[in-house]
This record gives structure tokens, sequence and C-alpha cells, in this order.
């Protein structure tokens, strides 16, 4: 298996290798390991493409985690959330740990 696209930008940058975590993460904390979510997929693919070509990090995260929260049904399309990462949080019922690897390196 060849990959199609290396994502170098991000295993260049520990910040971006930081927030690629959290999104890793995010998704194994909130869906089940037999679980099959395409949509899901595409959104980590679509974020990480992001990351890769130099997009701002936080913004990313905050969309990511918002999309991640309505693609499982967890809140509404339209809803505004102002804190996604305690919504996150609080769906899954447990801290994300690449949150405080994430502080550590600002």
């Amino acid at each position: 298996v060849e990959p199609l696209d290396f994502l170098t930008s991000i295993r260049i940058d520990l910040k971006s290798v930081a927030v690629a975590y959290f999104l890793c993460e995010s998704i194994n904390k909130s869906i089940a390991d037999d679980a099959i979510h395409p949509e899901i997929f595409s959104l980590l693919l679509l974020s990480l493409k992001k990351i890769d070509k130099g997009g701002n990090r936080q913004k990313i995260r905050e969309e990511f985690t918002r999309n991640l929260l309505t693609d499982l049904g967890y809140v509404p399309q339209d809803a505004t959330i102002n804190n996604p990462l305690k919504e996150l949080e609080n769906v899954i019922e447990r801290k994300l740990g690449s949150v405080r690897i994430g502080k550590l390196l600002q």
C-alpha cells in the first residue's frame, strides 16, 4: 500500500503533531472501535490536510470538534457551541490527554 499524501508538514512540526493527535484521540474516545463512520474519516482527512497546508491549528481543531459533535448527532447542525472542547469532554465524560500536551507546546 502506498500513501497518497505523506502530510509531511505535519510530521516536521510538533504543534501540528499535537493537533493531529487531538483529532485522533477525539475520534477514538467518542465512537466505538467497531463503528463505521465514513463521514468521520472524511472529516479527519480534511482536517489533517488543512493542518498540513499551514492552516490555523486552533481554528481547525475547533471546527473539527464542532463537526464531530454534529456528525455523531450530539449537537444539531445549526447549534452554536461556545466551547466545543468542553462540550466534547462532557459527551465522552472524560478529559482529553492531548489537550494538556498542546498547552505545553504553546
